[in-house]
């Protein structure tokens, strides 16, 4: 039973950290939404540039991931018994 006791006591606290970790993060999520606002209004074709560049770079970036998934193709099982009799031999 003692064991029981400390393991509930353990569970305790660790709740309580996570409840004071995720208040802090609600805290600092406030702060940041608030701070990205207030520089979208003083700045707002600055963050609409920086969207854009962001956005074709993201573009790009999945681009070049799907072109090099398409050239990558996988041989058939034709061509893989043919590449293996030519190894073979």
């Amino acid at each position: 039973m003692p064991q029981r006791k400390k393991k509930i006591g353990v569970v305790r606290i660790v709740k309580e950290k996570a409840g004071d970790f995720a208040e802090l993060a609600e805290e600092k999520m406030g702060t940041a939404k608030l701070k990205t606002e207030e520089y979208i209004e003083e700045n707002p074709w600055k963050s609409v540039a920086i969207t854009a560049g962001v956005s074709a770079l993201i573009g790009a970036v999945v681009a070049l991931g799907v072109n090099a998934l398409i050239e990558k193709k996988q041989p058939t099982t034709s061509e893989k018994i043919r590449n293996r009799i030519r190894d073979w031999l």
